[in-house]
């Protein structure tokens, strides 16, 4: 076991250390003292991607993409404009083929109603849900087809302390047989920014567990931030950890 003394700095040989009393003594300085041995190194499991979320990560930047409409059968907005685009697409074919009976907006404000309820109905089916983050921001987004009533979120990570997720409130709430999870960025101010809601919990902890090794990438070189399965992290000072290193050399 290679120590060091915290007198004099001098390197012990296994000679002067007792491993069974947990005691040294410094040849050089003759300083005695006690050290404990290093706690295990834990190693954490890391989560797998979702099968169907996309992944490009390089040096500059982590791209994510996925879709987050889970049982649309489910989602009462969805099912409920469903309806409504189905009976306005009948209203509208029976206004068109009166039209030289009636006024010409009635079956024109029909069929942008119907359009706008098939448009509304693609948001939530058709786009996905993109996480962009760099070593300044977390950027999210919802694309490929544009929402006017809906921009991009940008979250400064200078101001993020780590990424956390947790089952949303509704969910908690009725009991949904497949939980759904929201992902937080919690503020070095203690308030919290949300990033994307409403997922599985595989999608959860591999969001939060990707970000937070961003988080990581760009920390302060004299802190390593250990993320768990659940997104939280252990922070360690490493200039403290130092001499339990040194310790579990020998």
């Amino acid at each position: 076991m290679q120590l060091t003394c915290p007198n004099c700095g001098s390197k012990i040989a296994s000679a002067h250390i007792n491993i069974q009393q947990m005691v040294a003594v410094c040849p050089q300085c003759d300083m005695v003292f006690r050290f404990d041995l290093p706690a295990p190194k834990i190693k954490r499991r890391k989560v797998k991607p979702p099968k169907n979320l996309t992944l490009a990560e390089t040096d500059y930047d982590l791209h994510l993409a996925f879709r987050t409409n889970f049982r649309l059968d489910k989602n009462e907005n969805f099912t409920g404009i469903a309806l409504f685009s189905v009976v306005f697409t009948f209203l509208s074919a029976i206004f068109i083929s009166m039209a030289s009976e009636i006024h010409p907006l009635i079956p024109l404000g029909f069929g942008l109603a119907t359009l706008f309820g098939y448009y509304s109905l693609a948001l939530t089916a058709y786009n996905k849900t993109h996480i962009d983050a760099t070593d300044d921001t977390i950027t999210v987004s919802r694309r490929p087809i544009p929402n006017p009533l809906t921009a991009p979120t940008t979250i400064d990570l200078a101001g993020v302390e780590r990424i956390h997720y947790e089952e949303t409130a509704i969910s908690q709430k009725e009991g949904y047989d497949t939980p759904r999870y929201g992902v937080w960025a919690l503020m070095e101010d203690r308030s919290r920014r949300l990033i994307v809601n409403d997922v599985t919990v595989d999608y959860a902890a591999f969001v939060a567990q990707c970000l937070n090794e961003r988080l990581t990438l760009y920390a302060n070189p004299d802190i390593d931030r250990l993320t768990d399965a659940d997104g939280e992290v252990e922070t360690v000072i490493m200039e403290d950890a130092a001499p339990q290193a040194r310790a579990n050399q020998g």
